[in-house]
């Protein structure tokens, strides 16, 4: 097979394993694996992002005060993520159950224009 087939055949499995995915996933029942997909994330990408919430979570532990600019800075240097993809980052955590309390003192450092999104997870979890 010639190279040019192989590279065409793998971006067709790739196109075909994102329609299953996307089909086959629920958000709301597995926030990460969604978000992986939709994200496109490697594993890697996956252990940077848990990274990220580690160390924020440190310091909302150690009672300092968090910069939000820094905290999706950090996302998007890292990642790619921008601000909009950032509370949909936001949301699967929180949703999976993870780092809870940096993801709500995120939604909480929105004030009065947190969206209706971000705001449900303060109620939620």
């Amino acid at each position: 097979m010639k190279s040019e087939n192989v590279f065409d055949e793998i971006e067709k499995l790739k196109f075909h394993i994102g329609l299953l995915s996307r089909e086959l996933l629920d958000a709301k029942k597995q926030p990460i694996s969604s978000l992986v997909v939709g994200l496109d994330w490697s594993e890697a990408d996956l252990d940077t992002a848990h990274g990220i919430f580690e160390e924020y979570e440190s310091i909302l532990f150690e009672k300092e005060k968090i910069s939000w600019t820094d905290f999706a800075k950090s996302f998007e240097e890292k990642l790619g993520v921008t601000n909009p993809q950032l509370e949909a980052v936001v949301l699967a955590f929180c949703r999976d159950t993870r780092y809870v309390e940096i993801c709500q003192a995120y939604a909480r450092s929105f004030g009065s224009e947190v969206t209706a999104d971000l705001k449900s997870i303060l109620f939620e979890y």
